[in-house]
């Protein structure tokens, strides 16, 4: 959340989840609309599962994997990765484009992997 402040964005919802997608924090800044919650749970979810950036499922929209319930294909949500092993993943929803979402969940996931790295 952080980070989208500091581009000035304080409409965003904040989702981080552990390797077995279970959620561990969610954050919502004042102005982020309520539906901005589901959608940052939805992005982590899906970043989890799939140990990729949702961007980069895109490709994905037209199979059946679209219509599962928490599944997002588009950007927004990053694992949380340090040497080769996968902790979670973050989900950033609400800014102005999804590339935003996705540019603000990677400074949480790079901060957190730093974090990883130093154990």
């Amino acid at each position: 959340m952080e980070a989208c402040r500091a581009e000035g964005l304080h409409t965003v919802s904040v989702s981080v989840v552990d390797r077995r997608s279970v959620e561990l924090v969610t954050l919502r800044d004042v102005a982020a609309p309520g539906i901005t919650l589901e959608v940052a749970r939805a992005k982590a979810y899906t970043a989890n599962e799939f140990s990729a950036a949702t961007s980069a499922l895109k490709r994905l929209h037209d199979s059946p994997l679209a219509h599962r319930k928490n599944v997002f294909l588009d950007g927004g949500g990053v694992p949380i990765e340090s040497a080769g092993i996968f902790y979670g993943a973050i989900g950033v929803a609400g800014s102005p484009t999804q590339e935003q979402d996705e540019a603000c969940a990677r400074v949480g996931a790079e901060k957190l992997q730093f974090e990883l790295d130093m154990m």
